[in-house]
Parts: C-alpha cells; sequence; structure tokens
C-alpha cells in the first residue's frame, strides 16, 4: 500500500538543518531588532516633546501675545527643544538662547498650520510607539511559549539536571538500572574484538528502547535491532518474495536463544545466524526473565564483570 517510493522521516531530515541555520541567525537578528525598538521609541519621545506645550504659557495668551516662530521652511523645527536635539545642543543650551538680555524668556509658540502639521505627525509617530510596543510584548510571549519545551525536555531528560553530562554517549549507562554494567562491557568488546562478529542482545519489535545499545555502541551486527526500524529502512527488501517474515523469524530466534532449554537447539540456533558472542546484561534478564546463566553449560566466559556475562561460542568444527 505504501508503494516502492515509500520513506520514512524525510521531513526531520531536513528541518534539523533549518534549525541549526535558525539558531545561528537568531542572536544577530535579536540584536538587530532590539536596535530597531530603540530607534522607533526615541522618535516617538521626541515627537512627544515636540507637541509640549510652554509652562510659562497658556495656548490663550501664546496665540494673542506671544511672537509667531519665523520659519526658513516646511521643514523647520517649532520647537527649541527639537530644534536642540537636530542641532546637537541640549535643550537647556537652546532655552538659554531664546533669552533676552533682560534676562526675560522669549516664549515660542507655534504657527498654527505648522503645528497642526508636527501634531498630524506626532500622533503617528505615537502609534508607531504604541505598535512597536506591542509587537515587542507578541514577540517576548513567543520567545517565552518556545522556551517552554527545551526547558522542561532538559529537565525530563536529564532528571532535572541530576545525571551525568558528559560527551561520552555511554556515560548515562552508570546511573541507569537497565544499564548497569553495559559501559564498561562495550569499552571491553572495543579494545578487545576485532572484525564484525555478530552478537546477540536481548531484542523487541518496539523502538526507543535501551535494546540494541551492545550493536549500535560497538557497531557489531546482530541478529535484529529495533523491529519497527528495521522494518522501516528494508521496506523494499522485505516486500519481496519470500521475506515478509524475515522480522518475527528473527526476533523469535533471539527470544529462543534466551529462553530456550535444549542446549543443542539453542547452539544450532546460533549457529545458523553465525552468532559468536551471546551478551546477558540487565536488559536481558529484565527482558526474559530468570538469571540466563544456562549458557556456561556449553559457551565459553570470555567476559564476567558489573552484572554483565559475555559468552563465546565455540567453532562448529570444534563443537
Amino acid at each position: 500500500a505504501l508503494g516502492p517510493d515509500f520513506r520514512m522521516n524525510t521531513v526531520f531530515k531536513f528541518y534539523y538543518q533549518v534549525w541549526l541555520l535558525l539558531g545561528i541567525v537568531s542572536g544577530p537578528a535579536l540584536v538587530w531588532i532590539a536596535g530597531r525598538l530603540r530607534g522607533v521609541a526615541r522618535l516617538g519621545w521626541r515627537a512627544s516633546l515636540a507637541i509640549t506645550p510652554s509652562a510659562s504659557a497658556s495656548a490663550e495668551s501664546a496665540d494673542a501675545a506671544a511672537p509667531a516662530l519665523a520659519l526658513a521652511g516646511a521643514g523647520s523645527v517649532p520647537s527649541a527643544s527639537l530644534a536642540a536635539e537636530e542641532s546637537g545642543a541640549s535643550a537647556d543650551d537652546a532655552e538659554s538662547e531664546t533669552a533676552d538680555d533682560d534676562g526675560a524668556a522669549e516664549v515660542w509658540v507655534w504657527d498654527g498650520a505648522v503645528a497642526n502639521d508636527w501634531r498630524g505627525r506626532a500622533g503617528w509617530r505615537g502609534l508607531a510607539r504604541v505598535g512597536a510596543a506591542l509587537w515587542t510584548l507578541a514577540l517576548l510571549a513567543l520567545l517565552l511559549a518556545a522556551a517552554i519545551y527545551p526547558t522542561l525536555v532538559v529537565a525530563a531528560r536529564t532528571q532535572n539536571l541530576s545525571l551525568s553530562r558528559s560527551l561520552d554517549g555511554t556515560a548515562y549507562m552508570s546511573q541507569d538500572i537497565q544499564n548497569m554494567g553495559d559501559a564498561q562491557a562495550i569499552a571491553w568488546l572495543n579494545a578487545h574484538v576485532t572484525g564484525d562478529p555478530v552478537i546477540v542482545e536481548a531484542a523487541q519489535y518496539n523502538e526507543y528502547t535501551h535494546l540494541g545499545r551492545v550493536s549500535a555502541f560497538t557497531g557489531l551486527p546482530t541478529i535484529i535491532g529495533w523491529g519497527g526500524h528495521e522494518e522501516q529502512w528494508r521496506y523494499n527488501w522485505l516486500a519481496k518474495p519470500g521475506r515478509a517474515n524475515v522480522l518475527g523469524e528473527r526476533l523469535n530466534a533471539v527470544k529462543l536463544i534466551y529462553t530456550n532449554t535444549n542446549d543443542s537447539f539453542v547452539l544450532s540456533l546460533l549457529r545458523s545466524y553465525d552468532v559468536r558472542y551471546v551478551y546477558v546484561g540487565a536488559a536481558e534478564r529484565q527482558t526474559y526473565g530468570g538469571q540466563l546463566n544456562q549458557f556456561a553449560a556449553y559457551l565459553t566466559i570470555v567476559y564476567q564483570q558489573a552484572g554483565v556475562t559475555i559468552y563465546e561460542v565455540p567453532d562448529s568444527q570444534a563443537g
């Protein structure tokens, strides 16, 4: 039904790279956004200063008595404080320049048309400030929402940062009850086993379990790994005639190796799959039950430490 072109997990193979690229640019992007927001806020503040009336005169007295502001052109600045900001001087300097020789401050007022024009501009700038503030709040809300997952997943995967933090992929095994002793046994296999002999370990159809760890960390082939992933990656191969039940047969074979009490039958099964090593650890005992020490009667112990025993299958000609 899925067809020969069926593929699994295509989407996340692309967005892994996308997330890395977004993570790289997010830092500079946030700095740029913060700078833009400060610029918008500064413009809005200047606009609000431009329409602030003088504290020394009311609007009526200013229209009646004070001289009109002389404008050099349409773009002239209609207030002393705004003119000071444009020229780089402070507002205090601008106000001191408006005082006459007697020390009496001259009241600056707006020309009516210019006042309306600047009030309109200030209104738009004030609206821009409000929009920028709302956009900033929305951005912060999105960032906080996005931070929920990484925060919770780190706590869940590390048991609130109580697990070992290391670049060693096997470091977690020392604190995991299903992997007690596995790290040392895997290190021994990597140091003492050459080539690619087959090793058998506990197996189930389910993915994302503790099983399959020996083959994964040593690179040694095994009878079957995660059944679901085996089916996904070997879909076209399994679809060929006579192969539909291969995964089920291999899962059953692994179960029989660990549970069958007939020594000759188990030995012949091991040799049919070219198995060189049988691994017995905490995960095998939990999966199949018992102590699983029956292999000592017809297999050779090559490793035994920290609750893990590795048996070697004797050569068929010698057996």
